[in-house]
């Protein structure tokens, strides 16, 4: 989409500016905001990775594809930033190698969003970013069963997602959580859940997932500062987002001959692919089916998950 300057970005001084700009149907502008993210990964049962991504995000949201022709945003330092039109969200979202480089970029002050054309008109909005920052005090992490369990979930069963509980020091006002999901290959969006602040868990229902399919899921903690520039939301906020990978399995976990129990037929065939512990091993079943979290290795991991399926007998 082609970007385009407005020619109240070009003005010399706010001053100059504000009193061009028609103020109606702000209504139909839903909010705007900048968010500072810090992305981890969870690779074990244990502790997320140091932080590996780090993001800073302008928007602005309007109720309608055709409110605007463009936003920009003059920031702290009278420089200019461009949003990208997305439709309904004008975005302007960077990678900084770390929280210095991303504060240095998007500093402490006033930044003022500058909307022109579509059925709206010039407009002008504002928010504060102040000094201080709060992230949340913790970073999401899931518990070692979800981990553990998230290897080899059951797409037709309920699946409980743990984590650990969470809070923000002040000056944040308004805390957020939320899950999402993609599909890994496709990088289809799935789902997108809202938790209250207070959760330490959240129910995937049955069905939500498709089996034999690897996910990549998103927890977030989000700490804010909301306040409203006339009848519009805007905030800051400081997130911590893990990562982690879900991996769904064909039929019912366990069940290698596909008989809908995992029982002593399953524990030999199992017990045959564990002796040769590398599914790229030629005499490995096709598809390693004994592989229960998908690491290319039938060794303890599987045999934990393998033992949970057993005790149960009776697929879901």
């Amino acid at each position: 989409m082609q970007h385009r300057w407005v020619g109240c970005m070009l003005a010399a001084s706010l001053g100059a500016v504000l009193p061009a700009l028609v103020h109606r149907a702000h209504a139909d502008v839903l909010g705007h905001d900048l968010f500072f993210a810090r992305y981890y990964t969870q690779n074990d049962e244990w502790t997320p990775s140091d932080p590996w991504g780090h993001y800073g995000t302008l928007n602005l949201y309007t109720a309608d594809a055709s409110d605007f022709d463009s936003v920009s945003v003059e920031l702290p330092d009278e420089s200019l930033l461009l949003l990208t039109d997305y439709g309904t969200t004008f975005q302007n979202s960077r990678f900084f190698n770390s929280d210095e480089e991303m504060f240095e970029a998007l500093p402490s002050g006033l930044y003022w969003f500058y909307c022109d054309g579509g059925t709206l008109g010039a407009q002008a909005y504002f928010l504060e970013r102040v000094p201080e920052v709060y992230w949340p005090d913790a970073v999401p992490t899931f518990t070692p069963e979800t981990f553990q369990g998230m290897q080899s979930v059951n797409a037709g069963a309920d699946f409980v997602l743990e984590f650990n509980g969470w809070s923000a020091p002040p000056p944040a006002d308004s805390l957020s959580a939320f899950v999402y999901m993609y599909e890994y290959e496709s990088g289809e969006f799935v789902m997108i859940s809202y938790l209250e602040p207070w959760m330490t868990s959240y129910t995937m229902p049955a069905g939500t997932l498709k089996p034999g399919t690897r996910y990549s899921v998103y927890l977030t903690f989000s700490a804010r500062i909301q306040e409203f520039d006339r009848v519009i939301p805007r905030l800051v906020a400081y997130d911590h987002s893990t990562y982690s990978e879900l991996l769904t399995v064909d039929g019912c976990v366990g069940d290698l001959n596909g008989d809908n129990l995992v029982d002593d037929s399953d524990f030999v065939i199992f017990v045959e692919a564990y002796n040769l512990l590398d599914c790229a091993d030629p005499a490995m079943p096709l598809n390693c089916p004994a592989d229960l979290n998908r690491d290319d290795l039938v060794d303890d991991s599987d045999f934990v998950i393998f033992v949970g399926a057993y005790n149960e007998l009776i697929c879901p």
